[in-house]
């Protein structure tokens, strides 16, 4: 049995187009079992603008949230500020409205003085 170029030929060609068809079926099957594509640029034949919205938004996204995050610490020691100014005035009118009825200068100044001190 003789054996031609052309026979060689299509032996290598055959061969070729079945590694060939491996390989796809490989990826393919890949691609489905997964749900991602192996190659994003070709799937979407070159356009990436919706990609790199998507990675934007996203990035926006994140910094959203350290602001926020940042904003919730702030408002958080703001508020706690507050109440203990808020303590401090309820303590220093409970001392204050005594001192007012009985309306002597030392007793209004001695509780001023205290009201102030607790402010200091």
């Amino acid at each position: 049995m003789q054996i031609s170029f052309g026979d060689r030929a299509q032996s290598l060609l055959l061969r070729q187009h079945s590694a060939s068809t491996k390989a796809e079926s490989t990826r393919l099957t890949e691609e489905v079992t997964t749900g991602l594509t192996s190659d994003a640029a070709a799937h979407l034949s070159g356009d990436l603008g919706q990609i790199d919205a998507l990675d934007g938004a996203l990035a926006r996204l994140k910094a959203f949230g350290a602001a926020t995050s940042e904003l919730q610490l702030y408002a958080g020691a703001m508020q706690s500020g507050l109440t203990v100014i808020a303590d401090l005035s309820e303590r220093a009118g409970a001392a204050l409205l005594p001192a007012r009825a009985s309306a002597s200068p030392a007793q209004v100044d001695a509780a001023a003085q205290t009201a102030a001190a607790g402010f200091e």
